[in-house]
């Protein structure tokens, strides 16, 4: 076989649907980047996911005698409601997805929960930890 004939057959065809290459390399090179994003967005997915599955908190928050609303109308927790949650917690079913937890009552919850007065904007606006009203 002679190359010479091959190659201008080639290039005689690729002359003749010119339009039919231009489209077919554009389509692949749109494929291409659409699979080459899909690859990005997993990794990116499963970064993010390796970030704030260390870093997901769960607030249990029970009724105080101060609290207000309809959940709320028996007044306060009593110490079955709370040993109630904490066996849930430490239940077999939670265990493995919690490293640990801690209860925190009364005046020592508002310590914890409201921020210091140093922690306080120009406007006077909390910064940093949630600002939980009611506990007492």
């Amino acid at each position: 076989m002679r190359f010479a004939l091959i190659w201008s057959e080639v290039a005689n065809g690729l002359r003749r649907n010119f339009s039919m290459v231009v489209s077919v390399i554009l389509v692949t090179f749109i494929s291409l980047t659409f699979v080459g994003t899909a690859i990005l967005l997993q990794m990116q997915i499963g970064q993010m996911k390796n970030y704030w599955y260390d870093k997901a908190q769960v607030a249990v928050y029970l009724c105080t005698d101060v609290s207000a609303g309809e959940n709320c109308l028996d007044g306060a927790a009593t110490a079955e409601q709370i040993a109630d949650v904490d066996a849930a917690l430490s239940s077999p079913t939670l265990s493995p997805f919690i490293d640990k937890y801690y209860l925190v009552q009364g005046k020592s919850g508002r310590r914890v929960c409201h921020p210091r007065p140093a922690q306080r904007d120009v406007l006077g606006q909390p910064q940093g930890p949630l600002t939980v009203r009611g506990l007492s």
